[in-house]
C-alpha cells in the first residue's frame, strides 16, 4: 500500500512538473515574439 502511495505521487509530481515546464516554454516563446514584432510600445515582458 505504501508503495502505491509513493508511486502516485512521484507520477504526479512528474506530470505537475512537466505541465509547469510545458507552460514557461510557451511563456517564453510568447515573450521573445513580443519583443520582436516590431511593436515600440510593446517591447515590456509581463510576468503572468
Amino acid at each position: 500500500m505504501k508503495y502505491q502511495i509513493e508511486w502516485y505521487k512521484a507520477n504526479t509530481d512528474r506530470t505537475y512538473k512537466e505541465a509547469a515546464t510545458e507552460e514557461q516554454k510557451k511563456r517564453t516563446e510568447i515573450e521573445i515574439a513580443q519583443l520582436h514584432d516590431g511593436n515600440p510600445y510593446n517591447d515590456k515582458i509581463r510576468q503572468v
